[in-house]
C-alpha cells in the first residue's frame, strides 16, 4: 500500500480522533484532538492534505449543518481511512513519536 507524505497520515490521525474542527478567519483548518487527559491541541491541517487524503477515498466532505453559521463543510474518516491509518500506523509505530515531535510547531494550546 502507498501512503500519502508522512505529514498528511498524521492528519488523517488527528482528523479520525478530533472531538471537533475549528476554522480560522484566514481559511486556517485545525482538528481539536486530546492528547492526554487534562490537555487539548488543535493540529493545523493543510488544505493538500484534506486534496490528498479525499482522492484517496479516506476522507470525506459532508456539507455544513444548516445551523452551522459558518457555512463550512465537515469532514468525516472513511472505513477505507481507517484502514489505510491502522496499516500505517503499524508498520511506521517507531518513527510516530519522532514525526510528531518533527511537525510539534504546529501544535497549539486548545482554546
Amino acid at each position: 500500500m502507498t501512503f500519502p507524505p508522512d505529514r498528511a497520515m498524521l492528519s488523517l490521525a488527528a482528523l479520525d480522533n478530533a472531538s471537533e474542527g475549528k476554522s480560522t478567519a484566514d481559511g486556517r483548518q485545525f482538528a481539536r484532538v486530546q492528547v492526554s487527559d487534562d490537555r487539548l491541541q488543535m493540529w493545523e491541517i493543510d488544505p493538500t492534505e484534506i486534496d490528498q487524503l479525499e482522492a484517496e477515498g479516506w476522507v470525506e466532505l459532508l456539507p455544513p449543518a444548516d445551523d452551522d453559521g459558518e457555512g463550512t463543510a465537515k469532514v468525516r474518516v472513511t472505513d477505507k481511512g481507517r484502514y489505510a491509518l491502522t496499516k500505517w500506523v503499524r508498520r511506521h509505530h517507531r518513527r510516530i513519536p519522532q514525526l510528531i515531535r518533527d511537525v510539534a510547531f504546529l501544535l497549539v494550546e486548545a482554546r
